[in-house]
């Protein structure tokens, strides 16, 4: 039983905007049968994704990037920060700036452009300490807010479940590889493998919790689709239209400080990745590395949903390839030293 505490914490600690605002959306754009492309992306290709994560952690003991330093020699740091990168730009331009910037233009009436400028701004200032009050306040409404999603969400299906009809309809491998890479990209699996590392005293639970961890945030994203599914309303971040639904213009207005709270207590610390493997890739100041990961972030967020989603199908895919060949390099030089 002690493998669910360390699963919960996971689960929570990777709930972000792909859970709460892109998975919803998707519902709105592609209607029931995404249903079947959630299955394959959060429940079976994530997990075992995880699972290898876990378990070059439990079997290395160290972090991916020494792992990926031994194995790979120096050329392996760039290498990862590609992968990293190739993920967590357009999944911070997504989160960090179309839908935070969706909610500042909600709440406040500042026109979209500037309202994801502003966002992407307050994000990078509030990385610059890692602990600091604003951060700290985000912890808790971060902590608050899946709970309350949850709650109101089961408020909501309670109504309205018996009513729907789900239709599974054929998977869609673009959206599959793009929620993969969302899910278990960019600096996912640094801090899997490091929990992973940290736990592993307990041997293969530790995968066990790892993937238990996986199949219950997929299980908690299947809701939140299902919840905007039978709610029939529209987006972007959807979720909001729920809370005014049930609860008027207040509720919508609470519901976006809680789920900006979120959003900053996740690209934080993204953003000091973004800044520190965008230096490595390229080998420049921290000063230069901070504009072109500012920049480079907003431009992506110009682009379509669609064409950012295309963009991470091909980077997901590559991003798994990375990840078992990784794991393949460990085992060989593992069974080789024993």
């Amino acid at each position: 039983m002690w493998m669910l505490l360390p699963a919960l914490l996971l689960a929570s600690m990777n709930i972000a905007g792909n859970n709460l605002a892109l998975v919803p959306d998707m519902i709105i754009l592609y209607g029931a049968p995404v249903f079947t492309t959630l299955v394959v992306a959060y429940l079976l290709i994530s997990s075992m994704i995880t699972a290898l994560s876990a378990w070059m952690g439990m079997t290395a003991k160290e972090e991916l990037f020494v792992i990926i330093k031994q194995l790979f020699a120096f050329a392996g740091k760039r290498w990862l920060a590609l992968a990293m990168l190739a993920i967590s730009l357009p999944a911070s331009a997504l989160t960090g700036c179309v839908f935070s910037g969706s909610i500042v233009y909600t709440v406040f009436g500042i026109p979209s452009e500037w309202a994801m400028l502003f966002s992407l701004l307050f994000f990078w200032l509030s990385s610059l300490s890692l602990h600091n009050w604003i951060l700290a306040i985000a912890k808790y409404l971060t902590v608050c807010s899946i709970p309350l999603f949850f709650i109101v969400g089961m408020m909501q299906l309670s109504q309205t479940f018996w009513q729907q009809t789900l239709l599974w309809g054929p998977v869609n491998w673009t959206l599959v590889f793009a929620f993969v890479g969302y899910n278990t990209g960019g600096i996912r699996p640094a801090l899997m493998v490091e929990a992973s590392a940290c736990l592993s005293k307990k041997g293969y639970q530790v995968i066990g919790a790892a993937v238990l961890s996986k199949l219950i945030e997929g299980c908690f994203t299947f809701l939140m689709a299902l919840v905007v599914y039978s709610a029939d309303i529209m987006g972007p971040n959807s979720l909001l239209g729920l809370a005014e639904k049930i609860s008027g213009p207040l509720g919508r207005t609470i519901f976006a400080f809680f789920l900006y709270g979120l959003f900053l207590n996740t690209m934080a610390p993204a953003m000091k990745v973004n800044i520190k493997e965008v230096g490595t890739l390229l080998g420049i100041s921290n000063g230069w590395s901070t504009l072109i990961t500012l920049f480079g972030i907003y431009s992506i967020s110009q682009c379509s949903i669609y064409t950012i989603l295309q963009g991470m199908s091909v980077s997901g895919l590559l991003m798994i390839v990375l990840n078992i060949y990784t794991a393949y390099r460990l085992y060989f030089k593992m069974s080789r030293r024993n």
